[in-house]
């Protein structure tokens, strides 16, 4: 048989498979090659294949990249696609040509991470490709529609202390803005009066701020963090010490998992680098992101169902633009944009609703096992927490096996008082 290479399109995984896996596509590795885009379409596509296309010499080689939206012919018309993967073939038989490179207020709509991402999903969800498109990125910013609106939104100004504890309403108002980051005026007065609001700005409990995409910024100083027990130390100085392996984190309720997390977020912070902390219920976690909000004002995003699409919308570019730093959301959080990903925390591990129940059905902690290891892989190697006062049988058993598969377990058996550093 005759020696062939393998097209830019492949699935690599040691994690998941002991071989590579490939698209039925052989190249034979003559010379005369021409430039070939893999290209996703936001409205058609097939299971783990993308749509194939020559790159003509009218289009410069140099503004090819992943992340490029591009015109091509689909079946009678011509769509606007997506570049995930960029190759050569010494063979041009059936393979039609892109039309022309769009332009786009973003630049690259994704980023080359985002690409492989994509590929993995549809090739290991069996899932068609524009639905794992659709995760990354949402119609109007495909479509370049995106405008942010001028708005006003209120954030908190002082510390909940500074606030007289006979002035319940503005205590009321101080803790909803702090769980929430920022809130437009509109969200703010379903809940409270005029009157209240505008005291509240007035006594300098709440800011008031107007203009276009208003990021959630707070002039609320963060809360030191606390002193980390012996234990906790231990486990942390493990984590931070490799980034070869995911770590599960064991440790029953108020062992102190959540100080933890805030302490490795500190650290991806001093690096310039982000940190997503994934959590399975948001409604359920209002205390988390409060504690995380007031650990970073003002660098915090929220990213879950319950968001308003706007909101998203302007999360989004906060989070690709590298201003948020720490984002707080549920599983659809592990498809944001990020720009500098550092760690990747995913609280409860255990709990259901990481599975995603419609197309593509991916779990999101085994997609987070699979961007750790192609952020490994690309270079830039980031951090993975499972954590857990119960965890799952799968992680459980990966902590027993050795190779690729892998995951270190870590236990914290003491409970944790707080103690806030000096």
């Amino acid at each position: 048989m005759e020696n062939v290479t393998y097209s830019p399109f492949v699935i690599q995984h040691s994690q998941f498979t002991k071989k590579k896996y490939t698209l039925p596509r052989l190249l034979s590795p003559r010379m005369n090659t021409s430039t070939t885009v893999d290209i996703a379409f936001f409205d058609r596509g097939m299971p783990g294949k993308p749509f194939t296309y020559l790159v003509p010499p009218t289009i410069s080689a140099q503004g090819i990249t992943v992340g490029v939206q591009v015109i091509a012919p689909l079946g009678n018309s011509l769509q606007r696609g997506v570049i995930i993967a960029v190759g050569k073939t010494d063979t041009t038989d059936g393979l039609e040509s892109i039309q022309e490179v769009c332009s786009h207020s973003f630049g690259n709509v994704l980023f080359p991470w985002q690409g492989k991402l994509i590929a993995w999903i549809s090739w290991y969800y069996l899932s068609p490709m524009h639905h794992a498109l659709r995760l990354m990125i949402s119609e109007k910013i495909w479509h370049d529609a995106y405008i942010p609106k001028r708005s006003t939104v209120y954030i908190p100004l002082a510390h909940i202390d500074l606030i007289p504890k006979a002035a319940r309403q503005q205590i009321a108002m101080h803790e909803l803005l702090v769980s929430q980051g920022s809130m437009k005026k509109s969200e703010l007065h379903a809940s409270f009066s005029a009157a209240v609001i505008k005291t509240g700005v007035e006594k300098g409990y709440t800011q008031e701020l107007a203009g276009p995409l208003v990021a959630p910024i707070s002039m609320v100083s963060a809360k030191k963090d606390h002193t980390l027990s012996q234990e906790q130390q231990a486990v942390y100085d493990t984590i931070i010490s490799s980034q070869s392996y995911p770590y599960l984190l064991h440790g029953e309720t108020g062992s102190g998992k959540t100080e933890i997390y805030v302490h490795i977020a500190r650290e991806m912070l001093r690096q310039g680098k982000q940190t997503l902390i994934m959590v399975p219920e948001i409604a359920l976690t209002t205390h988390l992101i409060s504690y995380i909000n007031e650990r970073f004002p003002g660098q915090v995003a929220l990213l879950h169902s319950k968001v308003p699409m706007g909101q998203r919308m302007q999360e989004w570019c906060r989070i690709r633009s590298g201003d948020a730093k720490v984002i707080v959301g549920s599983r659809l959080s592990l498809f944001a944009p990020f720009s500098d990903l550092g760690s990747i925390i995913i609280d409860e591990e255990h709990e259901w609703s990481y599975k995603s129940d419609k197309s593509p059905r991916y779990d999101a902690r085994t997609a987070a096992r699979y961007m750790h290891s192609l952020m490994r892989d690309a270079g830039n190697p980031i951090y993975l927490v499972y954590g857990s006062a119960t965890p799952s049988l799968e992680r459980y058993a990966l902590c027993k096996k050795n190779g690729d598969h892998h995951v270190v377990y870590l236990h914290l058996q003491k409970k944790f008082f707080n103690q806030t550093a000096a």
